[in-house]
């Protein structure tokens, strides 16, 4: 089964117990990306270097228990990310390169997920579409699935239900969830 299919507990757990190195799933993530997102639209930027060398640190030095240790997942073009481009899908914003990260976005690396892009959305939010991104019209295509909104926040309930995690702020996620996984995530 490939990578993509399974659920992010499952995965966590095979990172957890070095069944899987965190560039495994940083390479299936782009691999997948490159298969999809001529149709999706669903990313504006790849952060395919970078990505690729956090992956390769967290494979030499362990996940730790950070949570989020070695997941690929992409940040919502609205949220900063210190010097990888935001444009809130904005033509306006569209050289824009930050140079802080949003407190979501310290707060996820900090239990070392891995930024792999920032998704698609509406220009500065307005909207829930994407019909008004400058750069491209985002589809949903058959079980691919994109995250957006709280789900980031359920993820680490489930995770580690016996301990709040009320003081996150959820952020948008796109790694490897289907259907079946997103109606799991979000019952």
């Amino acid at each position: 089964m490939p990578l993509f299919e399974e659920g992010l507990v499952s995965l966590s757990q095979k990172l957890h117990n070095k069944e899987i190195k965190a560039s495994d799933l940083v390479d299936e993530a782009f691999a997948r990306i490159g298969e999809v997102d001529g149709d999706v639209q669903a990313f504006l930027t790849l952060n395919e270097e970078a990505a690729r060398e956090q992956a390769k640190a967290l494979d030499e030095t362990g996940a730790g228990d950070a949570i989020l240790a070695g997941m690929p997942i992409g940040i919502k073009d609205n949220m900063v990310t210190k010097g990888l481009r935001t444009t809130c899908a904005s033509h306006i914003l569209e050289n824009y390169d930050p140079l802080y990260d949003a407190t979501v976005v310290e707060k996820v690396n900090a239990q070392k997920a891995i930024t792999i892009g920032k998704l698609n959305m509406d220009e500065f939010a307005m909207g829930s579409s994407t019909e008004t991104s400058f750069f491209k019209k985002a589809k949903i295509l058959g079980t691919w699935t994109a995250f957006q909104g709280a789900p980031a926040a359920v993820l680490l309930q489930r995770l580690l239900p016996e301990k709040s995690c009320s003081h996150l702020v959820p952020i948008p996620v796109v790694p490897f969830v289907n259907r079946q996984h997103s109606a799991a995530l979000s019952a």
